[in-house]
Order: C-alpha cells, then sequence, then structure tokens
C-alpha cells in the first residue's frame, strides 16, 4: 500500500473492530481475581534514531483474562537528530508464569505503525510513516490491589530496543 492515507483507514479499521469486540467480556467472566482491565501512562527509551536514543511517553489501555490481554499502546517519542515519531500500536500479552492477568512476568506482541516527522510533530496523515511490529517482556509488580509499576524491555522494527516504564490503575 504506498497510499499514506489507506494504511491509516486499514489501522484505524484494525483498532475500531478488534478492540471494541473484545471488551464485550461477559458479566460472569469477570472476577476480581482474574480480570485484567487497566490504563497506564508510559514513558520509553528506544533507539530507532542514528545518532542517540529517542525520549517520550504515551498511555496503553488493556482488557484481558485467563493471562491474556489485548490493548492499545500510544507513544510519542523525540529522538536528538530532532526527529518525532508517533506509534500507535495494538498489543497482546500473555502472562506465561501466572494464569490470572494480575502480577509477574509477562510477554507481549506489538504491532501497528511509526509515523515519522523531522524538526516538528507528528501530523495525520503524515509523508513518512512504516510498520512497526516487536516482542517485549517485562515485569508487573502490584502496588495494592489497583496500582502497578511495569518495566519492560523491548525489540522490533523500525526500532531496534527500547526500555519502558509504567504505572497503572486496574479497574
Amino acid at each position: 500500500m504506498k497510499n499514506p492515507k489507506i494504511k491509516y483507514l486499514v489501522l484505524s479499521l484494525i483498532i475500531f473492530i478488534v478492540f471494541p469486540v473484545y471488551t464485550q467480556v461477559r458479566e460472569s467472566s469477570r472476577s476480581s481475581s482474574g480480570s485484567d482491565i487497566f490504563i497506564a501512562p508510559l514513558t520509553e527509551a528506544i533507539f530507532y534514531g542514528r545518532s542517540g536514543i529517542a525520549l517520550g511517553g504515551g498511555l496503553a489501555f488493556g482488557m484481558g483474562s485467563g493471562g491474556v490481554t489485548i490493548g492499545l499502546r500510544f507513544i510519542y517519542t523525540v529522538d536528538p537528530d530532532k526527529i518525532n515519531m508517533l506509534e500507535p500500536a495494538i498489543f497482546l500479552r500473555l502472562y506465561p508464569l501466572n494464569s490470572m492477568p494480575t502480577h509477574g512476568l509477562f510477554v507481549q506482541l506489538v504491532a501497528g505503525t511509526s509515523i515519522f516527522k523531522r524538526g516538528s510533530f507528528v501530523s495525520i496523515p503524515a509523508e513518512v510513516g512504516t510498520i512497526s511490529a516487536g516482542f517485549a517482556a517485562g515485569w508487573r509488580f502490584m502496588l495494592g490491589n489497583n496500582f502497578f509499576i511495569e518495566p519492560a524491555l523491548r525489540a522490533g522494527y523500525p526500532y531496534m530496543i527500547g526500555g519502558g516504564l509504567s504505572a497503572g490503575y486496574r479497574f
């Protein structure tokens, strides 16, 4: 797809179809111990530029049960070369050591798009963008019943490696 408007239309359709369908979890399957609905502001440092590490922040939303969570991430970063990047993405998270998605080790697949602009803020539709895909691993530390902290590392494309920290709230 060479037309950027088509790429953004396809990504928007995926987001607006997949997330609402998944969020229709039956009330009977929800329990306070096994359900995971969260929102988490996050900070991240990733290496995708030529001269240094890009720093930025964003927001993640997720929902799941039974050791599996699906959600959305939005990250905005700037590197030392003044390259701005917006990365909206969908993620699928698995908790391999725990069947309840509330704490512990997680592995996550991330897929979306990276939109770039040099010297100023990214606008949509953008002129330069590419597919973003990667793998992340981290640990969720619970702070009481609802608050948590998650350090994580990730690797993928168009970035090489990155690390982040989120602090969130479980509903």
